[in-house]
């Protein structure tokens, strides 16, 4: 029996996302939809398969997943009317669900203007309708080749946002943008933190004042620049102008949490969390960004990963929306 998937990911990255899709499924066949959005059909596994893959680090491209009910040609789907009774057809059953409707590459329809159009028909008929924060998912691709419409279990979709697009707002608070992407890992994973932190190139303190704000009884920033006033006054924060190596070859400090978002190649990058790794104790988190390129990434995250298990057993690796030229990996000390 075959199940036909949709996945997206970052148009840049789309070709490796396949790339680790079939040599890691067995994929009968393969049709893109946009530019960061595919269907692929598989004999032998399905969704949770797959869902799971990309949450254990097996997949590190795949954004966004849902398992296909309904899919035309875009030209098929130009009247919206047939969009909206195909995805009242596959919104099945009458709990409550969330509609998320995108884009991706060039549409001839808009996607808010769709979503509403979908909710109003869900519910004249009495559905619940919402944006997120429900148990099941209609997701509606708007893709430039083709128009796809999924049903899904929000568990195995990785994400509740539509394709997997999280935004999050500024803050007045915020010092970085690079801030975003440690609260998008936050909420796709649960990880608590009480001890104190190490932030390895910390500068100006994005990272560290999200930390902080995650209950970290104090973070010691690493990095030869300055904190942001802001964070500088604060009692919590112990900052070390210094290099991350020079500060990991003189410290006798053990760490809860060890983070790295600094800008270095990815080996190099892993190397100096094994350097570190005498700092934490068993079940001690790290969490660090790899710095890519396209030029073979899944070879050189392979690789990476690899040394990094050494001595952290990996329980996530992933390339967020707010991740750019860079996959999240997070692990535990073994």
């Amino acid at each position: 029996m075959t199940v036909e998937i949709l996945f997206s990911a970052a148009d840049r990255y789309y070709r490796f996302a396949v790339q680790e899709l079939k040599r890691s499924f067995p994929v009968v066949d393969h049709v893109a939809v946009g530019e960061d959005a595919g269907l692929i059909r598989l004999d032998g596994a399905g969704l949770a398969e797959v869902a799971d893959a990309a949450r254990t680090g097996g997949l590190r491209f795949v954004r966004h997943l849902a398992e296909v009910a309904e899919h035309r040609a875009a030209g098929d789907a130009a009247d919206p009317e047939m969009i909206i009774e195909l995805a009242e057809s596959a919104a099945g059953a009458t709990e409550p669900i969330a509609v998320q409707v995108w884009a991706s590459g060039r549409s001839r329809h808009r996607p808010e203007a769709v979503r509403a159009m979908i909710a109003d028909r869900l519910t004249a008929a009495g559905r619940t309708v919402q944006r997120a924060g429900c148990a099941t998912v209609l997701a509606v691709c708007l893709g430039e080749r083709r128009v796809v419409i999924g049903r899904t279990r929000v568990a195995d979709a990785l994400s509740d946002w539509p394709g997997g697009r999280m935004r999050l707002a500024e803050s007045p608070q915020q010092i970085s943008r690079a801030e975003h992407k440690l609260e998008e890992l936050f909420s796709l994973l649960p990880l608590t933190i009480t001890g104190d932190a190490l932030d390895l190139g910390a500068s100006p303190g994005g990272w560290t004042r999200i930390l902080l704000e995650r209950g970290a009884r104090r973070v010691h920033g690493v990095d030869p620049g300055e904190p942001a006033p802001s964070l500088a006054r604060r009692p919590e924060l112990s900052w070390h102008r210094t290099t991350a190596g020079e500060f990991l070859r003189r410290s006798k400090r053990t760490f809860q949490v060890i983070v790295n978002d600094m800008r270095m190649d990815p080996l190099l990058s892993v190397q100096t969390m094994i350097t570190a790794a005498p700092l934490q104790r068993h079940g001690d988190l790290i969490i660090i960004t790899l710095k890519i390129t396209t030029n073979r990434p899944v070879e050189l995250i392979d690789r990476a990963l690899d040394d990094l298990g050494e001595r952290y057993k990996i329980i996530f690796a992933r390339q967020l929306h707010h991740n750019r030229n860079e996959v999240t990996v997070v692990g535990r000390r073994r």
